[in-house]
């Protein structure tokens, strides 16, 4: 329910409308073969992506730019050409390519390709995962991924459903697969304010990582933002945490001070 990228939620190509850049100019409206983009006085312009077919006509319309594309169709070769293009960048900095998303294994096959060929180059890899995939999924890509953050949103199934319609059960059984694997990653959980950031499902969520993971090298606390809101409004698209108020910098100090205390020990790096 907190998805800052809400462009990463379908598959498809989206239309985005940024209201801030919007002229009044009323070419989108008259170019729309689907009358799918109205002006209301009250509410000003509104896009029915109901009915919206992603012709894209009236992003070429648009002069000022406040309808633009989310999301393009590429072919492997369009992908690697462009992330080779920064390779100088990657070996100064010591940094190289993360798969990230929504979820990279969503394209199982893509990701795969993509990742062999960036190791093909020198490059160092990155997944981002969520966990919600299936393990061959997982097991294939873990001879070409240098480093894998899998998120951990809750230990407990119900609030699991809850908050992202899905169970946790397949997540945490492919991360402790994973660790099995010998691979090394990193475990992220973000806080969320009134969802699992008490004291019990911290606690709960530390000791699962403590008891059953041993290749875990860091573990990160993220405390919730707000970054994506707006991006819900500019997609239609409904936002439903947003009376959720960000952590304060005093409750992450709570926070981390409760956890260093309660776990002064741990065989990876922890930060809050």
């Amino acid at each position: 329910m907190w998805c800052s990228n809400p462009e990463s939620q379908s598959s498809d190509i989206q239309i985005c409308f940024k209201e801030n850049l919007c002229v009044g100019c009323g070419s989108c409206i008259k170019i729309c073969s689907k009358n799918a983009i109205k002006y209301d006085e009250d509410f000003g312009k509104k896009i029915d992506y109901s009915a919206c077919n992603l012709c894209k006509e009236c992003v070429n319309a648009c002069p000022a730019k406040a309808l633009v594309t989310i999301g393009e169709n590429a072919d492997i070769e369009q992908i690697v050409k462009t992330v080779m293009q920064d390779t100088i960048f990657y070996r100064k900095s010591g940094g190289g390519v993360t798969l990230g998303g929504g979820e990279p294994l969503f394209q199982p096959n893509l990701a795969m390709e993509l990742l062999m060929r960036f190791r093909h180059n020198g490059l160092h890899t990155a997944v981002e995962t969520c966990g919600f995939t299936k393990w061959e999924n997982i097991e294939r890509a873990i001879p070409y991924v240098d480093l894998f953050l899998f998120d951990m949103k809750h230990i407990s199934n119900k609030k699991h459903i809850e908050y992202t319609g899905q169970g946790n059960n397949l997540i945490l059984e492919n991360m402790k697969k994973l660790d099995l694997s010998g691979k090394k990653y990193w475990v992220r959980i973000p806080l969320i304010p009134g969802v699992n950031d008490t004291k019990k499902t911290i606690f709960e969520m530390m000791d699962f990582i403590k008891s059953e993971l041993k290749n875990v090298v860091k573990v990160e606390m993220l405390p919730y933002h707000q970054l994506g809101i707006g991006k819900y409004a500019q997609m239609g698209m409904k936002y439903n945490m947003g009376n959720v108020e960000k952590n304060s910098d005093k409750r992450m100090q709570e926070i981390k001070i409760m956890v260093m205390k309660q776990y002064p020990s741990v065989n990876f790096e922890l930060t809050i």
